[in-house]
């Protein structure tokens, strides 16, 4: 037999690694599968309440984020047959999951984050009972309890109006505690992701209040009325757009927190008194559009204006079109500006978009000032300008023909001149 040393061949030049092409399997990542499947099995097997209360018994023991995984997938499909007492126990140890110390693994603080919101839509005075005590605790209080209280007024924005006024309420001491202030990095950010979840379960709740009062038939309970929270979110609305809002820094992180600012300032505006939104609706509108500006996010600009604009243009609320008018100019520009880049990247634009239903609100209020301004982006050297111009053209014929006849002869000549 040669030797390798003598430059022979051996019998190994010959053989084929076998394990080449097949993929390593984790053995932990099976562990889990089969974990996940007994349990899946076993929710089938087992009464809905006695799986649950089951499972917060093994929680003791091991894999406590499949667990709760679990008892989420059964809540979500049979909260009606959870009985009132389940719900108690699976509350508590969902909430004491979610504040136990930094040890305990994030996901596993979800995934008791997620039980919350499935209870919640069965119980939610119960759910909203123990956030509300968890969140006044602390003068500034984990972002996870904020977002997982504006995930809840999604899921069952009808089972949480009976409580939100108080919800609310006992959010206005934290708004003021996360004012803006000089402070260092790593502490400002800290800051900032508090200011974007208190955001987010305002943004939340007047979403939810809106669809709850404007439904068909007005309000399921007539006891809930939109007047009764302008107190409240007078209060919230004055403390962000005074002293949060600042308009500064064009970093990321700056930026994405003035978008989350300016799109709670913009939900809540339906909801404020006609005094606050008189005064404020002019400075409320120039944020959007100076955010807008350094954003590539056209369609939150649309959303945000609209809701703005159905607020401040309300039938029988003239004195608002006063505080509007000057700043039709520049909303028409950001409007055109949107329209323009999916008009030049060929994107679609659908007929209930809220850019376009935006331009139709500006149309409807003021349509000589609506024309004035698309005939002189008609007049524009710029193909792109002139492009979404007749874009706009075209959609206000449709939309708001008959508000702007008296103007279009205007449009079609100088249409006619492109």
């Amino acid at each position: 037999q040669t030797s390798v040393e003598d430059g022979g061949e051996t019998d190994c030049d010959d053989t084929v690694d076998e394990s080449e092409g097949l993929e390593t399997v984790d053995p932990w990542q099976v562990i889990m599968e089969d974990i996940q499947e007994t349990l899946a099995s076993l929710s089938q097997m087992m009464a809905p309440n006695t799986f649950c209360l089951k499972c917060l018994e093994y929680l003791k023991l091991a894999h406590p984020t499949l667990v709760l995984q679990a008892v989420e997938k059964v809540l979500r499909s049979q909260i009606e047959d959870i009985s009132s007492s389940t719900a108690r126990k699976v509350i508590a140890v969902a909430a004491r999951l979610m504040g136990s110390d930094a040890n305990m693994p994030l996901d596993t603080k979800q995934a008791a984050s997620d039980v919350l919101v499935a209870v919640g839509c069965g119980f939610p005075g119960e759910v909203l009972q123990t956030m509300d005590c968890v969140i006044d605790e602390d003068v500034q209080p984990e972002t996870m309890w904020l977002n997982t209280l504006a995930h809840l007024l999604r899921a069952n924005g009808s089972g949480t109006m009976p409580h939100l006024e108080k919800t609310l309420t006992g959010l206005l001491p934290k708004l003021d505690a996360a004012k803006t202030v000089e402070m260092h990095s790593v502490e400002a950010h800290s800051r900032a992701q508090l200011q974007m979840a208190l955001c987010s379960v305002l943004t939340s709740a007047c979403t939810s209040l809106q669809e709850y009062v404007s439904g068909p038939g007005g309000s399921a309970d007539p006891t809930v009325k939109k007047q009764d929270f302008a107190p409240v979110i007078d209060s919230a609305f004055k403390t962000i757009l005074k002293g949060w809002l600042v308009l500064e820094g064009r970093n990321l992180q700056s930026l994405r927190l003035q978008e989350t600012l300016v799109g709670a300032l913009a939900a809540m505006s339906p909801l404020l008194s006609p005094e606050t939104l008189q005064a404020n609706v002019t400075q409320l509108v120039a944020a959007s559009v100076e955010v807008y500006k350094h954003s590539s996010n056209g369609e939150a600009l649309g959303q945000n204006v609209q809701q703005i604009l159905l607020a401040a243009l309300e039938p029988g609320f003239t004195v608002y079109h006063v505080a509007i008018y000057s700043s039709v100019d520049s909303l028409l520009r950001a409007l055109h500006q949107e329209i323009c880049a999916r008009q030049e990247t060929r994107l679609p634009v659908d007929e209930d978009n809220a850019v376009l239903s935006s331009l139709t609100l500006l149309a409807n209020a003021f349509p000589k000032k609506v024309a004035k301004f698309i005939v002189g982006q008609l007049k524009s050297s710029s193909e792109p300008g002139r492009a979404g111009s007749a874009a706009m053209l075209a959609h206000l014929l449709r939309a708001a023909g008959t508000v702007l006849s008296p103007v279009l002869s205007r449009c079609a000549t100088a249409l006619s001149a492109v």
